[in-house]
């Protein structure tokens, strides 16, 4: 084999690798939801802490969505159960964002791994188009407040 069929048989290869891997790995690494989120007004009351959890939601999804919701997900329980949600969310433009707030309550358990930098579990509940709902998992950020700031 020569140097020239050496490189066309690589170059072939190569391409096949991109035409059919790169959009299942486009695919992979996309996120239909992005949000950035606060808390504010924590108080705690034995094993238990009530907050205010403020969300801006990113839709990224390319679609409209109607009557979408935000559910916040207990972490103590294998797969991690609905602890509670935020209030429906009638329209949901695409590529836009929109600002959710709620009061929850949650173990301090919970709220220690939230203080000590993990995110809370969120997921977006949007219609499948069939009757039913597609929890789609949310990449999150916290949103820190300055100095001077209550949080």
């Amino acid at each position: 084999m020569n140097r020239e069929t050496v490189r066309r048989s690589l170059l072939l290869v190569f391409a096949f690798v991109l035409v059919f891997f790169a959009p299942g790995l486009a695919r992979a690494q996309r996120r239909d939801f992005a949000g950035s989120y606060r808390i504010s007004d924590v108080s705690q009351d034995g094993g238990k802490v009530s907050l205010t959890l403020s969300l801006t939601l990113h839709n990224f999804s390319g679609g409209e969505i109607q009557n979408g919701g935000v559910v916040l997900l207990g972490e103590s329980t294998r797969p991690p159960s609905p602890v509670a949600a935020f209030p429906l969310i009638k329209d949901f433009p695409s590529y836009r964002d929109v600002t959710v707030s709620h009061g929850f309550t949650i173990s301090a358990a919970e709220y220690a791994r939230w203080a000590k930098g993990e995110n809370p579990l969120l997921d977006f509940l949007k219609p499948d188009g069939k009757g039913g709902t597609v929890m789609v998992p949310i990449d999150l950020r916290r949103v820190v407040a300055g100095p001077g700031a209550r949080d």
